[in-house]
């Protein structure tokens, strides 16, 4: 009986696959909360400056009326 040699192939390409997922989840992450910042500023009601990467937002005013304070 002769013995059979082993092949490395396989954890290699193991050993890859999981290299190169981890590249991608670290890009994405990157990217992605970016867009979560800019996301939760128009959610809040404010605008994106693209130029500052900054929320530019203002919060309305309040106004009095009848007793009642609503927002302008």
């Amino acid at each position: 009986m002769a013995l059979r040699q082993r092949s490395m192939t396989g954890p290699l390409l193991w050993g890859a696959a999981i290299l190169v997922t981890l590249v991608i989840v670290i890009v994405l992450r990157f990217d992605f909360s970016g867009n979560l910042e800019i996301d939760a500023c128009l959610d809040a009601g404010g605008r994106w400056d693209r130029a500052a990467s900054a929320c530019d937002f203002t919060p309305p005013q309040e106004e009095t009326s009848r007793g009642r304070t609503t927002a302008r």
